[in-house]
C-alpha cells in the first residue's frame, strides 16, 4: 500500500516530541511493508529562531526520506497571508485561530500532481491547520492526526496550548476526516461528539522497549526539548521538589539533556544539576540513573517523555498532568504526585529496595506491550478494515 503523510512537522532531527510521534508511526508502516511518502509543507515563519529550524529540519528530512520525500513550498501570497491572519488572531478574536487560517491554497494542486504519479490509497494528514486538503483527496483511507485538541480546555491562564480553537472551528476541521486519530482516551470522547459520522481511533504512541541494567545510583534524568511548558515544570521539581530529595540523598543529582539546556542558563553553576545538552543516543544517556521524570504541568497530550524513559527501562516519576488520558491509567507503573512527601517515600522504595526497582522494570515491559498491541490495532483498523 501506498500511504502519504502530510505535515508542516519535520521527522527529522528528533529532538521534539511531536517528530518523534511522526516518525514511529511512519518507521511502523514501513515494517509492514508498506512505500511510505512525506509531504513536507514549508511555511515561511517571521521568528528566526524557526526560521533556522526549519531549514536544519528540511535538509534533515529530505536526507531521511530520500526519493519518497516531497515538499510543497508556501508562495510569496501565502506567506503574507497567513501571518497575517495569525496576527489578526490575536489582535481581534483573543489569540484564537479560524482552522483554516494558515492553509495553502496551492496546497491540493500539489497533492493530485502526486496523486496522480504514485497512485495513494491512504493519506494521514498531520494537524488541524491542514485539514482542508481532506476535502480535495478522492480516497476513503483518509486521516486526521490531531496531536492535541484545541478547543476540549478553555483559554485561561491555567491552561496553556500552542493554538486555541472555538469548538465550532475544531468540529468543522474535524468533520472532512472520515477517519481522527486522537491522543488520548479523554479527547477520543470529545472528538465523538464534535464529529459523530468519523471513526475515531485512539493511537497514543508506540516504544520499543529497551532493558537497561540497575544503575544503583542517586540520579535522577529528565530529556526534553527547549518549549516553555517544560521548562515551567522542571522549575517546579527543581524548586518544590528536589530539595527535599538532596535533604535525604546528599549526593542526588539532576541529568538534563536535550535542547531544554539552551534555555536553563540560570543552573549553569549549580553543582548539583548537570546540564548535557544536545545528544546523539537516548540509550547512553539513560544509562546514568533508574529515575527519570516528567514534571511538565500543561502542554501537549502526547506525553512522549513519560513513555520514552519508560521505553529505555526507567522508574517514570511525574506531575499528575503527564498521566492524564494515557492508556490504561490505572495499570501504569508510573508514579504521580504533586506531594512532597510522597515523592520522597516512593524515592526510598526505589533506591533502597532492589527488588521494588526490578518489579517496576518488569511491569514497564508488559505496559508497553500490551500499549504498543493497542496501538497497532488502531492504525490496522485503518489501512485494512
Amino acid at each position: 500500500m501506498r500511504i502519504l503523510i502530510i505535515s508542516d512537522v519535520p521527522t527529522h532531527p528528533i529532538n521534539a516530541g511531536n517528530k518523534r510521534l511522526i516518525n514511529a508511526y511512519t518507521t511502523l508502516f514501513k515494517e509492514w511493508g508498506h512505500e511510505v511518502h512525506f509531504l513536507m509543507i514549508n511555511r515561511y515563519n517571521m521568528r528566526p529562531k524557526y526560521q533556522k529550524n526549519t531549514i536544519e529540519g528540511i535538509l534533515c528530512t529530505s536526507k531521511e526520506w530520500g526519493q519518497f520525500y516531497h515538499q510543497y513550498n508556501y508562495s510569496t501570497f501565502e506567506n503574507i497571508k497567513s501571518n497575517l491572519n495569525i496576527l489578526l488572531g490575536k489582535l481581534l478574536h483573543n489569540g484564537y485561530r479560524k482552522c483554516d487560517d494558515i492553509y495553502p491554497s496551492g496546497l491540493h494542486r500539489t497533492f493530485l500532481k502526486l496523486h496522480k504519479i504514485y497512485n495513494f490509497e491512504a493519506v494521514i494528514v498531520n494537524y488541524f491547520y491542514l485539514s482542508k486538503i481532506l476535502e480535495f483527496i478522492p480516497l476513503k483511507k483518509k486521516s486526521l492526526f490531531t496531536h492535541d485538541s484545541f478547543s476540549l480546555n478553555a483559554k485561561s491562564s491555567e491552561h496553556q496550548a500552542a493554538y486555541y480553537l472555538t469548538r465550532e472551528e475544531e468540529k468543522k476541521a474535524l468533520s472532512r476526516a472520515p477517519y481522527i486519530f486522537a491522543m488520548q482516551d479523554i479527547e477520543a470522547d470529545y472528538f465523538k461528539s464534535l464529529s459523530p459520522n468519523s471513526k475515531i481511533l485512539i493511537n497514543y504512541s508506540n516504544f520499543t522497549y529497551q532493558p537497561q541494567p540497575c544503575a544503583n545510583n542517586h540520579n535522577i534524568l529528565y530529556l526534553s526539548g527547549s518549549s516553555k511548558f517544560n521548562k515551567e515544570g522542571l522549575a517546579w521539581f527543581i524548586n518544590d521538589i528536589f530539595p527535599s530529595i538532596k535533604l535525604k540523598y546528599q549526593d542526588a543529582k539532576l541529568y538534563i539533556a536535550g535542547s531544554i539546556c539552551n534555555i536553563l542558563n540560570e543552573y549553569q553553576n549549580n553543582k548539583d544539576i548537570k546540564l548535557i545538552g544536545r545528544i546523539d543516543n537516548p540509550y547512553q544517556f539513560f544509562l546514568k540513573g533508574d529515575i527519570a521524570i516528567n514534571p511538565c504541568q500543561h502542554g501537549s497530550g502526547l506525553k512522549i517523555k513519560t513513555f520514552e524513559a519508560m521505553s529505555y527501562d526507567k522508574v517514570v516519576m511525574t506531575h499528575p498532568h503527564s498521566t492524564i488520558g494515557i492508556f490504561n491509567k490505572d495499570q501504569a507503573p508510573i508514579f504521580s504526585s504533586t506531594i512532597v512527601n510522597e515523592w520522597i517515600i516512593f524515592i526510598e522504595k526505589v533506591w533502597e529496595q532492589k527488588d521494588f526497582l526490578l518489579q517496576i522494570k518488569h511491569q514497564n515491559r508488559i505496559y508497553l506491550e500490551k500499549m504498543n498491541s493497542f496501538i497497532e490495532k488502531q492504525y490496522k483498523t485503518f489501512l485494512y478494515l
